[in-house]
């Protein structure tokens, strides 16, 4: 009879440790580096390089006014789809995500036409750039699981035409989610002015 009862009690606890381990709040983390793939945007004369695990969704199903939405490049498992649904922000761009933990979603925008010349504060390979300080916290378009550390940050690139990066990072591993973002900003190749 106590074997029985040892058993119950041994499952019971193993079920909760397995519920009290498993990710919470979004999508999953797929690695962060790993084997490149190449994403070629001929139509803005930009390529880059990103872990082939990663998934790429091109986000031309919607047109906004303003910058023109290009590409959404994550490791969340699963990856937003376009048009996204209302709980993602419907027509948003970057969309709304739930992310999980050690998740990186960048969102690439081209055309970020500003009506002053930017204050541009260095350089992206070759290219001038205005290059925000992160900020140590989820922006309006992402979440992360509470209890993990955050961070956005935004790149604007070129001229006159403007490429525009914003990235969203949870940890707890934020080191791990700079690296793969400073892999992909160092791949850059652009080909020809932007629009």
């Amino acid at each position: 009879m106590l074997i029985p009862v040892a058993a119950v009690v041994l499952l019971g606890f193993a079920a909760g440790l397995t519920l009290a381990l498993r990710p919470s709040g979004g999508p999953t983390g797929g690695p962060l580096s790993g084997p490149m793939a190449t994403a070629r945007f001929s139509q803005y004369g930009l390529s880059l390089r990103y872990p082939k695990a990663w998934t790429r969704v091109g986000w031309s199903c919607e047109v906004f006014v303003g910058p023109t939405a290009i590409a959404v490049l994550t490791n969340a498992q699963p990856a937003p789809k376009c048009p996204g649904p209302l709980f993602q922000g419907g027509s948003s761009f970057p969309p709304r995500q739930k992310l999980g933990p050690n998740v990186v979603s960048i969102s690439l925008t081209n055309g970020t036409a500003l009506p002053v010349k930017p204050h541009w504060n260095g350089h992206i390979k070759g290219w001038p750039a205005v290059i925000a300080r992160p900020v140590g916290h989820a922006d309006w378009w992402f979440t992360c699981p509470a209890g993990d550390p955050a961070e956005s940050r935004s790149f604007l690139i070129g001229s006159p035409g403007l490429l525009g990066v914003t990235v969203g990072i949870c940890g707890p591993d934020l080191g791990a989610g700079n690296r793969a973002v400073n892999r992909l900003l160092t791949s850059l190749r652009f080909t020809r002015h932007l629009p």
